[in-house]
Protein backbone atom coordinates (compact mmCIF):
# COMPACT_ATOMS: atom_id res chain seq x y z
CA UNK A 1 0.00 0.00 0.00
CA UNK A 2 2.80 2.46 0.93
CA UNK A 3 3.96 2.01 -3.03
CA UNK A 4 0.84 2.95 -4.30
CA UNK A 5 0.48 5.77 -1.81
CA UNK A 6 3.92 7.02 -2.88
CA UNK A 7 2.70 7.01 -6.35
CA UNK A 8 -0.26 9.07 -5.77
CA UNK A 9 1.59 11.31 -4.10
CA UNK A 10 4.29 11.87 -6.48
CA UNK A 11 1.97 12.26 -9.40
CA UNK A 12 0.09 14.92 -7.38
CA UNK A 13 2.38 17.17 -5.44
CA UNK A 14 5.43 16.45 -7.78
CA UNK A 15 3.62 18.63 -10.51
CA UNK A 16 3.09 21.90 -8.04
CA UNK A 17 7.40 21.99 -7.30
CA UNK A 18 8.54 21.34 -11.50
CA UNK A 19 5.55 21.91 -13.49
CA UNK A 20 8.16 22.48 -16.47
CA UNK A 21 9.51 19.18 -16.05
CA UNK A 22 6.59 17.74 -16.34
CA UNK A 23 5.17 20.04 -19.30
CA UNK A 24 8.42 18.10 -21.11
CA UNK A 25 7.42 14.81 -20.60
CA UNK A 26 3.83 14.71 -21.17
CA UNK A 27 4.47 16.87 -24.33
CA UNK A 28 5.04 14.41 -26.82
CA UNK A 29 2.50 12.49 -25.60
CA UNK A 30 -0.15 15.30 -25.63
CA UNK A 31 1.57 15.72 -29.67
CA UNK A 32 0.58 11.85 -30.17
CA UNK A 33 -2.63 12.50 -28.64
CA UNK A 34 -3.48 15.88 -30.66
CA UNK A 35 -2.41 14.39 -33.93
CA UNK A 36 -4.68 10.72 -33.21
CA UNK A 37 -7.52 13.35 -33.10
CA UNK A 38 -6.48 15.01 -36.40
CA UNK A 39 -6.82 11.90 -38.25
CA UNK A 40 -9.76 10.45 -40.68
CA UNK A 41 -12.45 9.14 -38.29
CA UNK A 42 -12.42 5.71 -40.87
CA UNK A 43 -8.90 5.45 -40.47
CA UNK A 44 -8.01 5.20 -44.19
CA UNK A 45 -4.46 7.19 -44.17
CA UNK A 46 -3.26 8.85 -47.42
CA UNK A 47 -1.39 11.46 -48.40
CA UNK A 48 -3.93 14.20 -48.10
CA UNK A 49 -4.60 12.73 -44.65
CA UNK A 50 -1.44 12.37 -43.31
CA UNK A 51 -0.47 16.27 -43.89
CA UNK A 52 -3.55 17.70 -41.64
CA UNK A 53 -1.82 15.02 -38.98
CA UNK A 54 1.76 16.24 -39.35
CA UNK A 55 1.01 19.60 -38.91
CA UNK A 56 -0.86 18.90 -36.03
CA UNK A 57 1.69 17.07 -34.10
CA UNK A 58 4.79 20.00 -34.52
CA UNK A 59 1.86 22.31 -34.04
CA UNK A 60 1.13 20.70 -30.28
CA UNK A 61 5.30 19.83 -29.89
CA UNK A 62 7.00 22.13 -30.95
CA UNK A 63 5.06 26.10 -31.13
CA UNK A 64 4.17 27.44 -27.49
CA UNK A 65 0.82 26.83 -26.21
CA UNK A 66 -2.34 28.58 -27.62
CA UNK A 67 -4.52 28.03 -24.23
CA UNK A 68 -4.35 27.60 -20.87
CA UNK A 69 -5.72 24.03 -21.73
CA UNK A 70 -2.61 23.49 -23.93
CA UNK A 71 -0.40 23.78 -20.44
CA UNK A 72 -2.56 21.81 -18.39
CA UNK A 73 -3.25 18.72 -20.27
CA UNK A 74 0.43 18.22 -20.67
CA UNK A 75 1.65 18.52 -17.22
CA UNK A 76 -1.36 15.90 -16.05
CA UNK A 77 -0.25 13.67 -18.46
CA UNK A 78 3.33 13.58 -17.67
CA UNK A 79 2.67 13.80 -14.02
CA UNK A 80 0.18 10.31 -14.71
CA UNK A 81 3.10 8.82 -16.85
CA UNK A 82 6.22 9.63 -14.54
CA UNK A 83 4.02 8.10 -11.42
CA UNK A 84 3.34 5.00 -13.23
CA UNK A 85 6.83 4.94 -14.15
CA UNK A 86 7.61 5.40 -11.07
CA UNK A 87 5.52 2.81 -9.85
CA UNK A 88 6.78 0.73 -11.79
CA UNK A 89 10.37 0.88 -11.02
CA UNK A 90 9.40 -0.17 -7.60
CA UNK A 91 10.54 -3.58 -6.78
CA UNK A 92 8.85 -5.37 -3.70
Amino acid sequence: MGKNWGMLKYMVNAPFARPVNFFKYGGGFYAILRAIDAGPPSGHFTVETFIPILVTYLQTKYLPPSSVWDVIIPIVLGAAAAGLKWRASQRY
